[in-house]
Order: structure tokens, then C-alpha cells, then sequence
């Protein structure tokens, strides 16, 4: 990952923390509807670390965890253990900065989820990093 990459993914990061500062915490309820189905956000792209094509094939294994900002994939997953876990997202996917928080998008512009929601996807595992192939599902919102 070049300077830019890691400069820009570090103010992400940045904006990131500054903005759960300034909220108490708050509990919703968990939800299996995706996070929304309005046109693609527009913001500031976050790097993120993606597929090179669409898989022929997808692994079968589940993870879940807390989305995070991550230098190693843009965006990744805090496991309940606290472990992080990068992740390689789908092709197609992309990540953006809209109110100060990063919002995941999919192949088609979706927002499916955004930093802090707990989510779960499809894959498996690689070399130091997740697979992920399957839609993103928002098991709970902060």
C-alpha cells in the first residue's frame, strides 16, 4: 500500500474515532434487513482492498465481527476475542466517507453497511486475511 493509500485510510481512521467519541453508546436491536436499498452515497473513496474478478467458486464458512477501519484492507473485522480480522471484500465492492462515517458499499452502489455495524459474510479463509464472497448481511447497528 503506497503513502496516499495509507495517508488517506489513516484521516479516515481519524474522522472514525473522533466521530464515536462524540456519541454515548446506544443499543438497537438486531436486524437481517440489509442496511438500505437507496442509490450509492457519495463521498470521499476509502481505500479498500477487493477481489481482482467476480469468484468462480465461493468458500463456505461464515464470519462475523464489528466493522472496522483496518490499514491492512480498508475495512475489516473485530472479532467478540478482539482479534482483527482483514478482509479482501468482493469484486466490485468499494468503501466512502459520507458524514464522517465509512459506509460500505456493493457491486451495484448499495450501502449494505458502515463502520461499527456487526455484520456477517460468506468466504473463508486465505493467506493473513478473509474471503470474503457472499452478500453482506447487518446483524446489529450501534
Amino acid at each position: 500500500m503506497d503513502m496516499l493509500h495509507l495517508s488517506v485510510l489513516a484521516a479516515a481512521l481519524s474522522l472514525l474515532l473522533a466521530a464515536c467519541g462524540a456519541a454515548g453508546p446506544t443499543t438497537a436491536p438486531a436486524t437481517t434487513a440489509p442496511a438500505t436499498t437507496a442509490p450509492a452515497p457519495s463521498g470521499e473513496d476509502v481505500p479498500l482492498l477487493t477481489a481482482a474478478r467476480p469468484p468462480d467458486a465461493c468458500m463456505d464458512a461464515l464470519a462475523s465481527g464489528r466493522l472496522v477501519a483496518t490499514p491492512v484492507s480498508g475495512l475489516g473485522l473485530l472479532a467478540a476475542d478482539g482479534s482483527l480480522m482483514a478482509v479482501e471484500w468482493p469484486f466490485g465492492y468499494r468503501a466512502v466517507i459520507v458524514g464522517g462515517l465509512i459506509v460500505l458499499l456493493d457491486d451495484e452502489g448499495r450501502a449494505v453497511a458502515r463502520v461499527g455495524d456487526t455484520i456477517q459474510v460468506g468466504g473463508g479463509f486465505g493467506v493473513r486475511l478473509w474471503h470474503a464472497c457472499a452478500p453482506v448481511e447487518v446483524v446489529q447497528r450501534p
